[in-house]
């Protein structure tokens, strides 16, 4: 892990998981969570909506990484 990019996506995936909790837990459980509560699985639906930002923030990593990969590989060819 010593390439630049790398270290790159890893710090914006880490940064983009606050960014992206509330959107998908507001897409999984609807206003209810805010409201009254979900009913009996909300703690199921919670957990759901932990591993989904997790690997929505693994995905922006990657491609962050990608990237900076595609763009320090571009530079160094001119």
């Amino acid at each position: 892990m010593s390439a630049f990019h790398t270290k790159l996506g890893v710090i914006v995936g880490l940064i983009s998981i606050p960014f992206l909790f509330v959107p998908v837990l507001d897409l999984l459980m609807g206003h209810c969570f805010f409201v009254q509560g979900c009913g009996e699985h909300e703690n199921l639906k919670l957990l759901g909506a932990f591993v989904a930002t997790c690997f929505a923030a693994v995905c922006v990593g990657w491609l962050v990484s990608r990237l900076a990969r595609f763009v320090q590989e571009n530079r160094d060819k001119t």
